[in-house]
């Protein structure tokens, strides 16, 4: 297959923004390549739609845990983008995004066929929970009231009540999960940035090969608790922009794990102020200036 249909507003999707929440760039990104080797594998004579690469080969392939590409692709088939088949997943919904020269193949018409089909019964179904549907019997609280049956006042009035706790519930019910959702949207970005500071300090320092272990990921959550996502990838600049710790000591030693660079606060705000060259300059100077108007006054 040569070429998908792939629409401009894809990311506006209802599963892909659960992806993009939950893992950011890496779930988005990820979907899209396992998208393009399952596309790029079919032809006439391949239509299983299933992905061949496993997570260990996809994990080589861009650098990144091969734990943390099974956890996205598991994902991916909870949330219905993908189907599971056995040790590997498929994407029949491709069945409709091929170019003109595989869409002809009689086989894969079926499939298509077969999608609409179920998705009509799908829609069946649906209708079928309905309130409304053709030959319900009404239950005893469904049944109309007769005109010698008529509720008085009191009952209007316990009524007008219930609805309005009814409505009262509801709203608490709301507010409950906006807020739900909001812990859910803060824990999915703490988690983000716990990756993105990690994929910094691999790239900045040069640790291709590094592995984001429970260790490390308590030493960026912690520095995190009182320091900015820019603040923390600063300090692991600085720490790169630090002589010392790049090995020009008496040692010729290389201090730039993230155990250093996060150790402290100390640590921390060096490093901040060392990715700042400007800063640097300011700093010497104060101290200068402080230093000189410490000797003058001894002098006098």
């Amino acid at each position: 297959m040569k070429w998908l249909k792939h629409d401009a507003n894809a990311h506006t999707d209802t599963k892909l923004k659960k992806v993009k929440y939950k893992y950011g760039l890496v779930g988005y990104g990820l979907y899209w390549y396992c998208i393009e080797l399952i596309a790029g594998n079919i032809s006439r004579d391949n239509i299983t739609f299933s992905l061949e690469d496993d997570s260990e080969i996809i994990a080589m392939d861009w650098n990144i845990e091969e734990s943390l590409v099974s956890e996205i692709l598991d994902y991916f088939v909870e949330v219905k983008l993908f189907e599971p088949k056995g040790k590997s997943v498929t994407c029949f919904k491709l069945a409709k995004r091929l170019d003109d020269s595989n869409s002809k193949n009689p086989e894969i018409k079926i499939i298509i066929n077969k999608m609409e089909e179920e998705k009509q019964a799908e829609y069946y179904r649906e209708d079928q929970t309905g309130s409304d549907s053709f030959g319900d019997i009404p239950t005893n609280s469904e049944k109309v009231i007769t005109d010698e049956i008529r509720p008085d006042k009191n009952s209007l009035d316990q009524s007008m009540l219930d609805k309005k706790r009814k409505d009262e519930i509801k709203k608490e019910e709301k507010k409950n999960q906006k807020d739900s959702s909001k812990n859910e949207l803060s824990a999915v970005q703490k988690k983000s940035d716990v990756i993105g500071i990690f994929e910094q300090w691999k790239i900045i320092l040069n640790h291709p090969k590094a592995v984001l272990d429970d260790k490390r990921k308590r030493l960026i959550k912690s520095a995190l608790k009182n320091y900015s996502f820019d603040d923390c990838v600063n300090a692991i600049k600085g720490c790169y922009l630090t002589p010392h710790n790049m090995g020009k000591n008496d040692n010729h030693k290389i201090y730039d794990g993230l155990h250093i660079i996060f150790k402290d606060s100390d640590n921390i705000e060096r490093f901040i102020n060392s990715s700042n060259p400007n800063q640097q300059y300011k700093t010497h100077v104060d101290e200068t200036e402080k230093l000189v108007a410490r000797l003058t006054g001894e002098q006098q």
